[in-house]
């Protein structure tokens, strides 16, 4: 059977878009309630035909839910400690800098997943992802000690086990 002939595919989103739709008016008159229909039929036609919506999208998510959340803790955490390592390097006075572009390997194997692991990169302070090409990223690290550390970075391996969720 087809993803949309599932039970139930659409109108649960139907429903929330078009309950979205009152709270997004902030009160509630015949009006609202009356264009409120074919808008939300509206907003879930576009969903379903330009941006390829699926229920099973959904459900994929929500499977990942909990991978992703660890990831964004993981990424926070490395953001804090990358914060007071560049913090040490600018309060030194020896400002003891070794600039350099390093290539990083990943096995990931969507670009979504490529795409997140080289944001996050960029989000870590003192690193910064310059290109994507196909498998490689090249990272500009502030240090040695930050490019070195990339090579077998958790956050990708923890992108890895998202990807790995069917």
């Amino acid at each position: 059977m087809p993803v949309w002939k599932a039970k139930g595919d659409g109108k649960n989103m139907y429903v929330l878009l078009y309950l979205l739709w009152i709270l997004l008016n902030g009160r509630v008159t015949a009006e609202i309630l009356a264009v409120g229909v074919p808008v939300a039929g509206l907003v879930y036609g576009f969903g379903y035909l330009a941006l390829g919506y699926r229920l099973s999208g959904d459900l994929l998510l929500l499977k990942r839910l909990g991978h992703i959340l660890v990831f964004l803790a993981m990424v926070a955490w490395e953001v804090v400690k990358a914060n007071v390592a560049i913090i040490r390097i600018v309060l030194s006075p020896h400002m003891e800098i070794t600039p350099c572009l390093v290539p990083v390997k990943t096995d990931l194997k969507s670009a979504g997943a490529r795409a997140a692991l080289a944001n996050a990169i960029t989000l870590t302070p003192g690193t910064i992802t310059v290109d994507v090409k196909d498998d490689v990223l090249w990272v500009h690290a502030l240090t040695a000690e930050m490019a070195e550390g990339l090579k077998d970075w958790h956050v990708a391996r923890q992108l890895a086990r998202i990807e790995e969720v069917r």
